[in-house]
């Protein structure tokens, strides 16, 4: 079984070795605080444009998260250029909206940019705006915090506009013999049933790793990789730091931040169930909901079975879902309502919160 080196001998992620892997386009990365996945995914597509002239796009989910991006004091490159005397900083890329150039100093000592451009800069809510546009220079996206924060608003088909991201980028580059574009999706834990996940069916396969104490889990037959970094020798070190004395091991901050724990893997609701004691309701959105025979009880799985009312996908037929079973909410917040899996119940929250 092939292993990915996932950490330098100083403990800091190995970023030129994960995101060089052949034959993985699609890598997701979540890990502890300060480990170095965006220092050093962003010091590797600097240096690799160094070698190949190839161009990257440091992607974020909205425009007010790359916003904050890009100026001099929140630059992302500012700790590499700090560190190792780089000189990348954000910009304006005519016609297509913010990138990032090389700059030099003038002769008042002032930084200028050059018309050395290493990467691009987009956010996932608006790059659909950019179709048309060749980006045939891009070998790489770096996709930095795709996991939404817990105070962030749900994007509508965030998993479909990932989609169409990546075949606006990608193009036709594989019928020429060229490598596939590489993304690499970075993230601490804050949402094990992310959209992304979701769409791709991933979230079981998150789940079994962190239950079964995997760190790496790599399908060469769909070439996504799935590494997380919570047995990272920095996140053991920032334990004895201030803010995670005073919050304590088993604050729920500490187990996202540092031990990487989603809280998904300890709701009640998520269980398993005797399907002979429910009777079929309907199915929507590839979730069969079942009543309890006897008791005010529900079970929503992606098992099929009986008689059931069958609703499409469609905007106005969820909408005359939830207003038909608007009671199961009341149910869920009861906790009434059991799940199958994590992934089964954010695709019921979805329906009647989006």
């Amino acid at each position: 079984m092939h292993i990915i080196k996932r950490y330098l001998e100083n403990g800091y992620i190995d970023m030129p070795s994960i995101m060089h892997e052949p034959d993985l386009p699609f890598m997701f990365l979540w890990g502890g605080r300060a480990t170095g996945k965006t220092y050093g995914a962003l010091e590797e597509c600097a240096k690799y444009y160094d070698k190949t002239g190839d161009r990257f796009i440091y992607l974020r989910r909205t425009d007010k998260q790359l916003s904050m991006c890009a100026n001099m004091n929140t630059n992302p490159f500012k700790p590499i250029n700090n560190d190792i005397g780089t000189m990348i900083y954000p910009g304006t890329v005519k016609n297509i909206g913010k990138g990032f150039f090389k700059g030099e100093l003038n002769k008042d000592n002032e930084i200028v940019l050059t018309n050395d451009l290493y990467g691009y800069m987009a956010s996932l809510s608006t790059i659909g705006n950019i179709r048309g546009i060749d980006f045939s220079d891009v070998w790489c996206v770096v996709y930095d915090e795709f996991m939404k924060m817990p105070n962030e608003r749900n994007m509508k088909n965030e998993g479909r506009s990932f989609a169409d991201m990546y075949e606006s980028i990608n193009r036709n580059r594989e019928f020429g013999g060229k490598d596939p574009l590489k993304v690499i999706c970075l993230s601490n834990a804050n949402d094990l049933a992310n959209d992304i996940f979701i769409y791709y069916d991933l979230v079981s396969r998150a789940e079994w790793m962190i239950k079964k104490d995997r760190y790496q889990y790599l399908d060469y037959g769909r070439g996504i990789a799935l590494l997380r970094f919570d047995d990272s020798k920095i996140s053991e070190q920032k334990q004895n730091t201030a803010l995670y004395r005073m919050l304590g091991s088993e604050a729920s901050y500490t187990k996202m931040s540092l031990g990487n724990k989603f809280k998904e893997t300890e709701i009640p609701t998520i269980k398993s169930v005797n399907i002979k004691e429910y009777k079929p309701l309907a199915n929507i959105s590839g979730l069969t909901f079942y009543e309890h025979k006897s008791d005010n009880l529900y079970y929503v799985t992606t098992f099929k079975s009986g008689t059931y009312e069958t609703y499409d996908d469609s905007d106005i037929d969820k909408k005359r879902f939830c207003r038909k079973y608007v009671g199961l909410w009341a149910s869920h917040m009861n906790e009434h309502v059991y799940f199958d899996s994590y992934q089964t119940l954010r695709v019921f929250e979805n329906l009647f919160l989006n």
